[in-house]
């Protein structure tokens, strides 16, 4: 289900390193694992959906109130936090994104977070919309 999804890669900066490759906003065998779940009459994949697109939105506002505030500890803490969700989800992109959020903050180099947080944002909205395609195509 996830071959269909039209992907646009985040900008080169974002990027580790030159030669990573894009690999898609989600991991099929993590979203296979979540659609089982939902058979087996846990969390279905709308409300998980739902509950990390709510907390990204939070996660991501709270992020940029505290590179406004220069407050690195609550990037480092904010970021963590989103890395996780993104992980869990199957969104290793965005959760490597987070990390190098995390790591700015860790390091007080909120000057470079801003450009950082575009990416993340950017990839919140292509997970949020390979969610949604996947919603749209569920049996």
């Amino acid at each position: 289900a996830l071959a269909g999804i039209a992907v646009r890669p985040p900008p080169l900066e974002a990027a580790a390193s030159p030669e990573e490759e894009y690999p898609g906003p989600l991991d099929p065998a993590v979203v296979a694992n979540l659609q089982a779940w939902e058979r087996e009459g846990y969390l279905s994949l709308a409300e998980f959906s739902q509950v990390f697109a709510e907390d990204a939105g939070r996660r991501l506002a709270a992020l940029q109130q505290a590179v406004g505030d220069g407050d690195g500890a609550r990037v480092k803490q904010e970021a963590h936090a989103l890395k996780g969700a993104s992980r869990e989800l199957g969104a290793g992109w965005l959760a490597s994104l987070c990390g190098r959020v995390e790591e700015l903050g860790s390091a007080g180099s909120l000057d470079q977070v801003e450009v950082w947080l575009d990416a993340v944002r950017s990839e919140v909205t292509r997970v949020n919309a390979a969610l949604a395609q996947l919603q749209a195509v569920a049996p």
